[in-house]
């Protein structure tokens, strides 16, 4: 049966009126950022994480961030939000799935659920919202053994790993990935998935899943730069002609050789007349660098600050998406909020996406040489118009979504009081 979607107004209309009165019932809640890159170093879900914390901050609830952080980024201080520094034993730079990555996940979950239990203890939070599964099953077991009582909520980014292609790594190494994943996912009290396929597929081992969409972080909202200060910005990266745009992590399961077939074929097939801009940090940051040295027009530029990423949305003629497995990236909604359409190659649960937002924003291909046809012949009205900008600022903004979530939190602690009054 073909789902049908009306942006996220059937989420928010069912949602009671959420204020600071009504949040009395909900005394502290522990996030947990899922242990991937230290902060500021600032990925989808460390956005996620940060964006959650700030807005149900700003709505009354007192909150508490782990994380690993470098610095305490100036953008996250906010009344009623204390952030707390994790170790992150070893840096994610081995390719996903592998065993270095498996280390590297179980050994930054342990750290991260044990700084907040210990927090949990002291602030007697009822709520733990976390962002992997292993770090769920974690905070589980330390529940079970102290008879601490919290209600774990975990947010689902990706695909479950059983639909993930890893490559060629040991069976074994996959094997306890699932385990450990489906671990979490069992003993968790609620999970919230980003992207609809995804909590289909979590259904099968999770009832109680919920699908609740990525939201639009606040900066884009509240400080959009004008045409002439975007192009200054721009030109100060040496970059004078019109761009394509790719912004993510530079690691295979983003598509980054695909990224750069595309980049090829446009500029000595298709003799494509825009550069192609790359920003973003990773494991094939090697490759794209030395790519950049071959291939005419594509800039490598790394991390760029978030002030100067706004221009490059604005200006870009389009975004492109190259991942394999994706749940519902912010830089979609990030490009779309500056009028900025999405080309797409297709994976699974992109349609959903496409359906939920309702706008023709997001064009979706089937292969890298379709995706550059479609550059090739993409018009300069394609540019979004305000009212499909709007849509995207209005629906997706984080207040939206905090409120959601809090309804979430609120059903949650409402079905634990009923069962302990059964059960007493």
């Amino acid at each position: 049966m073909e789902r049908k979607y009306n942006g996220i107004h059937n989420l928010i209309n069912s949602v009671d009126n959420v204020s600071d009165n009504g949040t009395n019932t909900l005394t502290h809640i522990v996030i947990v950022n899922k242990p991937g890159y230290p902060i500021p170093y600032v990925g989808g879900i460390e956005r996620y994480s940060i964006e959650l914390a700030k807005n149900l901050a700003k709505k009354g609830l007192k909150i508490t961030l782990v994380s690993s952080f470098i610095t305490s980024s100036h953008e996250i201080k906010v009344s009623r939000l204390k952030l707390i520094n994790a170790s992150l034993p070893l840096q994610r730079l081995a390719k996903e799935g592998s065993i270095k990555w498996l280390i590297h996940h179980v050994s930054g979950s342990l750290s991260y659920a044990i700084t907040a239990f210990s927090h949990i203890i002291k602030s007697n939070s009822i709520i733990v919202h976390v962002n992997d599964g292993f770090t769920a099953l974690i905070l589980h077991v330390l529940k079970i053994i102290t008879g601490k009582k919290y209600s774990i909520i975990v947010s689902v980014h990706a695909p479950p790993p059983w639909e993930m292609n890893y490559g060629k790594h040991p069976t074994l190494i996959k094997i306890a990935y699932i385990l450990l994943y489906i671990s979490g996912m069992l003993t968790s009290n609620q999970v919230i998935a980003v992207n609809p396929i995804i909590c289909e597929s979590i259904k099968q081992i999770k009832n109680k899943c919920i699908f609740i969409p990525n939201g639009l972080p606040q900066d884009i909202i509240t400080s959009r730069l004008n045409e002439s200060s975007a192009s200054d910005i721009i030109k100060s990266y040496g970059i004078n002609k019109e761009y394509f745009l790719f912004v993510g992590r530079l690691v295979p399961e983003k598509g980054i050789n695909k990224l750069l077939k595309i980049a090829y074929e446009y500029k000595y097939r298709y003799k494509g007349k825009d550069a192609i801009i790359v920003i973003g940090k990773g494991s094939l940051e090697g490759l794209v660098k030395k790519a950049s040295m071959l291939i005419k027009d594509l800039y490598y530029l790394g991390f760029v600050p978030r002030d100067h990423l706004k221009a490059f949305y604005l200006k870009a003629k389009a975004l492109l998406i190259t991942s394999t497995v994706e749940g519902m990236p912010t830089v979609i909604l990030e490009a779309i909020a500056h009028g900025t359409p999405v080309i797409a190659i297709k994976f699974r649960g992109i349609e959903e996406i496409q359906k939920h937002l309702g706008c023709n924003a997001l064009i979706i291909t089937e292969n890298p040489n379709q995706i550059t046809r479609v550059m090739m012949n993409l018009l300069e009205q394609e540019k979004m118009l305000d009212e499909i900008m709007k849509k995207i600022v209005n629906e997706y903004n984080w207040g939206n979504i905090a409120t959601i979530i809090i309804k979430e939190y609120r059903k949650l602690i409402g079905m634990n009081k009923i069962l302990e009054r059964r059960f007493k």
